[in-house]
């Protein structure tokens, strides 16, 4: 397996409306990065003096940035944008990754509300201590110890009179 041939670095700029809503963004080619910041050209908003797509310099420090190598073998740096109110502003892929559930397929129900059967018992606990831990399993418990010295004594009551 050789390594990556080609490095290239994207910017993924996303627009953010003025109520706070993310827009269809665009990916942009190109990128540079500097000791101090990124400089991006968008070339959908033009410089009013050379007539060329305007260059913004974006300050990335704590950011950092998605690496993927492409079909090509070829390494992608992309950097994440927002445009809002006219300006650009660099996010960190590290954040979307800490703010991501980890379980993706929630329970559709509570499994205690279930019942107990689909709730697996605490190691802790043996099946006879959580049958005692309520009156009605003392009950039970009770009823069952009473039953079978009624029926042993039955059984030797009558092995004793042959």
């Amino acid at each position: 397996m050789e390594g990556p041939i080609a490095e290239q670095n994207l910017g993924i700029v996303l627009k953010v409306d003025e109520n706070g809503t993310l827009q269809v963004g665009k990916l942009l080619s190109g990128v540079k990065q500097t000791d101090k910041d990124l400089l991006i050209t968008d070339p959908d908003i033009m410089d009013g003096q050379t007539g060329l797509p305007k260059e913004f310099h974006v300050a990335y420090e704590d950011i950092v940035p998605a690496q993927v190598i492409d079909a090509a073998r070829s390494l992608i740096t992309l950097w994440l944008f927002l445009y809002r109110k006219g300006e650009y502003v660099a996010c960190s892929f590290a954040s979307i990754v800490s703010q991501t559930r980890i379980r993706f397929d929630p329970l559709p129900a509570d499994p205690r509300d279930v019942g107990g059967h689909y709730v697996p018992m605490p190691y802790s606990r043996s099946g006879l201590t959580q049958l005692l831990s309520s009156n009605t399993g003392k009950f039970l418990v009770i009823g069952a110890c009473i039953s079978l010295g009624i029926m042993f004594g039955l059984i030797l009551g009558h092995v004793t009179h042959f």
